[in-house]
């Protein structure tokens, strides 16, 4: 299968467990999906959506496919979509979250064996993050304790 059939085939599957028939016309003609007219939703939705997709131009179909991950909030539609986008389009993906997940777990317990601002110094450099909690001294600008 072709990678943008299997777009077409993720769509698909959202739409149709995502929304009821009686509203997939409107659905469809707000995302430029146009089925035939002679088609049905009430019979298949799957079908009803397939068909106006696959008149679409495969970029189209493409750039549908983000701004859907954007918009809808279902994570396993956003794992579905990782194998087509994966760090393109999502600003971690699932693969790159288990190896981080895994490894903290593997250092046992991180409570009393480092410090917050030393373990965010792996990430950020933290003289040049402002401390909006001003802990110690409204003096202080940066997380690092220093004045800027």
């Amino acid at each position: 299968m072709r990678k943008i059939e299997g777009l077409k085939s993720k769509i698909a599957e959202q739409f149709a467990s995502e929304y009821k028939a009686y509203d997939l016309k409107g659905i469809c003609e707000k995302y430029g999906i146009l089925p035939d007219g002679d088609l049905d939703p009430m019979n298949s939705k799957r079908i009803y959506i397939a068909n106006g997709l696959n008149k679409m131009q495969d970029e189209d179909i493409c750039k549908l496919a983000r701004q859907l991950l954007k918009e809808f909030e279902s994570k396993e539609f956003i794992r579905e979509m990782e194998p087509f986008f994966g760090d393109t389009e999502l600003e971690f993906s699932f693969v790159t979250r288990r190896h981080v997940v895994d490894y903290v777990s593997s250092t046992g317990k991180m409570e009393g064996c480092m410090k917050l601002e030393d373990f965010l110094s792996f990430i950020w450099n933290m003289t040049e993050v402002v401390d909006i909690f001003n802990r110690n001294n409204s003096r202080w600008r940066n997380c690092n304790g220093s004045k800027n």
